[in-house]
Order: C-alpha cells, then structure tokens, then sequence
C-alpha cells in the first residue's frame, strides 16, 4: 500500500510476521496490537511496530530438550516385584527402566494388573505423558515391533487383558485407540 506513511495491511503484515490477517485485525480491534486508521479506514499497521509488539507479547522460546547421546535397553533387568502374571507368557517383553527412543506396544501396570495398552513409535516418550496423566500405573513394559505391526499387535493384546483405561464405563473401547473393532 502507497499511503505515504509505511502503512500496510493486516495481509501485507501477515505475511511478515506469521500471524493470521483475522488474526492481526482481531488484535487491533481488541486495541492489543500497535495500529493505525486512515480517514476512519483501517486498520493499517508499520512492519517493525508490529513485529516489536510480536515479539514482546506472543513469540516463546522453547528451548528444547538436549538430544539422548545413548539409549540403554535393559532386556534382562526386572523391578522387584517381577514380571506381572499375566504378561510372564509374552516372549521378547522387556522392563521399561528409563526412556528408550523405539517404536513398541507398551503396557501400564498397577499393582501386577495390567490397566492400559498402547502403541507408539516413541515408547519414551509416550509413558511419560501417561505418568503425567490422571492414570494410575506403578510399572511400564513395552514389546518393541515395527510400527507397521503396531495397530494389529495393540488390538490383540487389548483383546487379551481389557485394560480399564482403554474402554468407557459402558464396556466400551476408547475412541482416541489407534485401532478399529
């Protein structure tokens, strides 16, 4: 826009700084974001205002977690308890001991039950949102497998245990599962 004053449009400013146009207008209109009005039209924004304004009030730095420089399987380690009763018979289980980066069904465990079966392509990842979730679980226990034998593999052990956590009150099984009944 040629105004003479380094006015541009939310569409303009958009494309600069990565917010939305509606959601640059919104802004303005909500009287957040730095703004102008040319003879009651607007409104129109200067790029460095509003990239100030981006910066100071919605950019976050995340700063990442440090990459693992190794990760150690333990297939022969067992908590003191031992191996739930009913996973014992499942060959090539492994203890979950510490985060391990492999893609595998996982079991939690609460007192020797098993009371949730998953799938993911990161088994380290995946139990620790589960132990910050409002899931009560005491052991974890993965299987590594390809991912292309994940869906097929979950739904037989889901089958087998009916963990509490992967079905509804009503017997049902969850709907955010990674498979089809």
């Amino acid at each position: 826009m040629n105004n003479g004053f380094g006015l541009q449009t939310a569409e303009y400013i958009s494309a600069r700084t990565g917010i939305e146009a509606d959601r640059l207008t919104e802004l303005a209109n909500a009287g957040y974001v730095p703004h102008y009005q040319l003879d009651g039209k607007g409104p129109f924004f200067k790029v460095r205002e509003v990239q100030a304004w981006v910066k100071d009030n919605l950019l976050q730095v995340l700063t990442g977690l440090p990459m693992p420089t190794k990760a150690i399987i333990c297939t022969q380690a067992r908590p003191q308890s031992g191996v739930p009763l009913r996973l014992a018979g499942i060959g090539g289980l492994q203890y979950l001991p510490m985060p391990i980066p492999v893609s595998a069904i996982y079991f939690l465990v609460f007192r020797g039950e098993v009371v949730y079966v998953g799938q993911t392509a990161n088994v380290a990842v995946r139990v620790a949102h589960h132990a910050a979730s409002n899931k009560e679980f005491d052991e974890a226990w993965f299987l590594p497998m390809p991912i292309s034998q994940l869906n097929q593999a979950e739904m037989a052990y889901i089958d087998l245990f009916t963990p509490r956590y992967n079905y509804n009150a009503k017997g049902q099984l969850l709907k955010n599962s990674h498979h089809r009944r």
